[in-house]
C-alpha cells in the first residue's frame, strides 16, 4: 500500500471528526436541528462553501453518533442527550481544525 493510500483514512477521520465537533458545538447553542439546517451550516462554516461531503455522508455520520447514543433524533431534529449538552470537555472546533483545500 503506498502513502497516497495511507493518508486517505486518516484525512477522511479527521473530517469526520471536525464534523462531528461541529455539530456538537451548533447543538449546544441551537438545542436542536434539522439534517438540512446542520448541512447548510457545516457547507458555509465549517466547509467553506465548498461540497466536501454530501447531505447523505453528514446524515451517515450523523446516524452513527445516534446509534452510539451520542445524539438523539427525535420528529426528525438532532439533539444532544441531556447529559451532553453543558459539559465543559466536549471537544471545541478550532479556526485550525477547520476543513480547508
Amino acid at each position: 500500500m503506498n502513502i497516497e493510500h495511507q493518508a486517505e483514512p486518516d484525512k477522511k477521520e479527521h473530517e469526520h471528526t471536525i464534523v462531528c465537533n461541529f455539530v456538537f458545538g451548533m447543538l449546544r447553542s441551537m438545542t436542536s436541528l434539522t439534517l438540512e439546517r446542520i448541512y447548510s451550516l457545516l457547507c458555509v462554516y465549517a466547509f467553506h462553501g465548498q461540497h466536501e461531503r454530501t447531505l447523505i455522508d453528514v446524515r451517515n455520520i450523523l446516524d452513527a453518533k445516534v446509534k452510539s447514543n451520542q445524539l438523539l433524533y427525535t420528529n426528525e431534529l438532532y439533539t444532544l442527550p441531556s447529559n451532553q449538552g453543558t459539559t465543559s470537555t466536549s471537544p471545541i472546533l478550532t479556526n485550525e481544525n477547520m476543513l480547508v483545500d
